[in-house]
């Protein structure tokens, strides 16, 4: 089997297998123990069905390891009552009722038994919301959590905030002498609010985050969440949504978004009050794409009488972008810096662009891990691998080795240390087919268990541009005056530079003034916006020596990389109409009822040119009464000829669209009669019924050809 067909084998699902796999974000988050049976007794009305796991449906899950110890419930501190044992009790009662849904027309609040999770714990009173970590001592949270969206941020620490990490499904125990039920937490899982370090700049849900700082640092076995710093995700992108919905132990929910933007993005997902700070996870990268700060999931009844019931629908819960925070925060883990163009081009067999007759050379990627911040614990060492993609397209070389190897390297990295791999096409790249062929190369960091992917794209034999409007040139409709111009619009697809030629097919067709062909140079798109300028190019006419008619012809547009043509290219089709301009009747459609003449109105702007050749189009409704209506037309010297002494037409509603031509469909008196006479000024078509008729005259159009006779 050649090579290439064994790469064409190679699914998306295992390219991104060691990536996944070494950031221990597998797909049994979605399938693990028990979770079968949590959506399958969930109920989904033509919307999103409940996925909400607990921690003890998928124990073992590396993902849920991941996230679970870097997620806490946030609560006022006094809620916490210190027992003098290394403990906290924390009361909390039995989720058997509601009292922030709408209740059923009977007032019961009560919710049904057979509801997912009734009867766990949830704080009394039931306030509290979601945080995670950001740094060794930090957390984000939803802005709106400490008092609304303009809510006094020192006060967050100043009324005392506990975070509880760990709050997982536990068992409730009496105190004697004390009413109610409690929780018995370890000191060691709670922190509090020492310091506020940062908030949206404003009150709109784009600003919906804060940061504040612990009292102490976290463990390492708690791995703080690395945001998204740059881009945005992509719809159905998948994440894992973390947080206490109804204030309950801390519950996973599988999802993907939705719909997204640089400030917002939404996606189904069963949130409720306490979800607000939960985050947003990629399942593919580790970062968090956004904080939870809205959604509506609804318990109802379907009589007065009937408990609040199994949740079924959902709208779409919202989420502040968390790149919106992004310079509130100092990077930290492994960070890639690059430089150079990741897309390749060439015709099927190579050379390929930065490229030399047996060496393909690639892409520089620097790597590192930031020095302290101050103000911020640094980062930690980190632990990373580099893995070429699978398919064997692209190879990764370390400084002073001669050549590139498509095996993965690893290694560690101190803060303030760096590395530096250049990725290049291997020499099967020769073998690829036509057409646009994948390779990525995954940065992974095992520390933070966030991956991050570079993607190489070679394209062989492709055109790599966009070309608009993807339609011809016609002119402004048949009869397209010489004139007149059309201009078309080139952008670079791609990060490196490429010409583009633009050939007609006649020489009567210019391109920017001249016959063509003509090359056009596009600058690359920018790497980190990925957009490009634009290349205007403007279409016209030379009209010297052709004849009165109808010609046509074509445009190709096609890539040129390293001096040879791809051999895929675009066409755009060009028509001109020598001489020939229609001019339409300006007050149409009108309504003709009785039995007076009509007169309709036609003007032809004055010139020069003599008439060669006329024509008349009408387009008529028979509504009612007689159908017998004369028409005459009137040239602006007086000159009249008669038409058509009837429409013929009988039944209502019935359309008459006549073409009068002498040589075709002639009138009774020629259209020739006007010949060599200027076409300018007003003409006018004389509708005369010879009894009373309803009708509508919808569109009267001149073409008159025009010339030196």
């Amino acid at each position: 089997m050649p090579a290439y067909k064994r790469i064409k084998k190679v699914s998306h699902e295992v390219k991104r297998a060691a990536c996944s796999a070494s950031i221990i974000l597998v797909i049994t988050m979605i399938v693990g123990p028990n979770n079968d049976r949590a959506i399958a007794d969930s109920t989904e009305t033509a919307c999103h069905a409940d996925g909400r796991m607990d921690f003890g449906e998928i124990q073992g899950n590396p993902f849920l390891e991941r996230i679970a110890p870097a997620v806490a419930l946030h609560v006022r501190s006094d809620t916490l009552i210190p027992k003098g044992d290394g403990t906290f009790r924390f009361k909390v009662t039995p989720w058997v009722d509601s009292d922030f849904d709408t209740p059923c027309p009977s007032g019961n609040m009560a919710l049904c038994e057979n509801v997912r999770f009734f009867g766990q714990p949830v704080p009394e009173p039931r306030k509290g919301n979601t945080a995670f970590l950001v740094g060794e001592d930090l957390v984000m949270l939803a802005r709106h959590t400490f008092g609304g969206s303009g809510g006094n941020p020192a006060a967050l620490c100043e009324s005392g905030r506990a975070f509880i990490f760990d709050y997982f499904n536990a068992n409730p125990v009496t105190v004697p002498g004390e009413p109610g039920l409690y929780l018995i937490i370890p000191e060691k899982n709670v922190y509090f609010c020492s310091e506020f370090v940062a908030r949206g700049d404003g009150v709109t849900a784009e600003h919906d985050w804060a940061i504040v700082r612990l009292d102490r640092p976290v463990p390492q076995n708690r791995i703080p969440f690395r945001i998204r710093r740059s881009g945005e995700p992509a719809v159905d992108d998948p994440i894992a949504i973390a947080g206490f919905p109804d204030r309950l132990p801390l519950k996973f929910e599988p999802t993907s978004i939705s719909s997204t933007s640089s400030t917002l993005l939404r996606s189904f997902a069963f949130v409720r009050d306490g979800s607000s700070g939960s985050p947003q996870v990629n399942e593919d990268t580790g970062r968090v794409e956004g904080i939870i700060r809205s959604g509506a999931t609804f318990l109802g009844c379907d009589s007065p009488n009937d408990c609040l019931s199994q949740p079924e629908c959902t709208r779409q819960a919202v989420a502040t972008a968390a790149i919106n925070a992004a310079g509130a925060l100092p990077p930290i883990g492994l960070q890639i810096v690059e430089s150079g163009p990741t897309d390749h081009y060439g015709p099927p067999g190579g050379p390929f662009t930065n490229s030399e007759p047996r060496e393909v050379l690639g892409h520089t990627y620097r790597y590192l891990v930031p020095r302290p911040t101050p103000g911020f614990l640094p980062s930690r060492t980190a632990d990373f691998t580099i893995s070429p993609d699978v398919s064997g397209l692209i190879g990764i070389r370390r400084p002073g080795r001669s050549t590139a190897l498509v095996e993965p390297i690893s290694g560690s990295l101190s803060p303030g240390e760096d590395g530096k791999i250049a990725a290049a096409l291997m020499p099967i790249v020769y073998e690829l087919p036509m057409g646009s062929h994948p390779a990525d190369i995954d940065f992974i960091d095992h520390t933070y268990r966030v991956c991050d992917t570079r993607k190489h794209r070679i394209f062989v034999g492709v055109e790599g541009f966009e070309l608009t409007p993807d339609e011809p040139f016609n002119g402004d409709g048949p009869g397209a005056l010489p004139s007149e111009e059309m201009v078309y619009s080139l952008t670079n697809r791609h990060f490196v530079e490429q010409r583009v030629i633009i050939t007609p097919s006649d020489p009567w067709i210019l391109v920017n003034g001249h016959a063509g062909p003509v090359e056009i140079l596009l600058k690359p798109a920018d790497y980190d916006t990925g957009l490009a300028p634009t290349h205007d190019v403007r279409i016209g006419f030379n009209e010297a020596g052709l004849s009165v008619g109808v010609h046509a012809g074509s445009l190709e547009f096609r890539s040129v990389f390293d001096g040879i043509p791809a051999p895929t290219a675009q066409q755009r089709d060009v028509r001109l109409d020598i001489g020939r301009v229609f001019f339409e009747a300006p007050d149409l459609p009108i309504t003709i009822n009785g039995d007076d003449s009509t007169e309709i109105a036609i003007p032809v702007p004055m010139t020069f040119l003599q008439i060669q050749d006329i024509d008349l189009t009408v387009e008529i409704e028979y509504l009612g009464g007689t159908h017998r209506v004369s028409g005459q037309l009137i040239a602006p010297s007086s000159e009249s000829i008669f038409l058509h002494e009837s429409l013929n037409a009988s039944v209502p509603g019935q359309v008459i669209f006549r073409t009068f031509d002498d040589e075709t469909d002639p009138p009774r008196g020629p259209l020739s009669t006007f010949d060599g006479d200027p076409p300018g000024g007003v003409w006018t078509v004389l509708l005369e019924p010879s009894a009373p008729t309803e009708l509508q005259v919808k569109r009267i159009t001149l073409r008159i050809t025009m010339g030196h006779n």
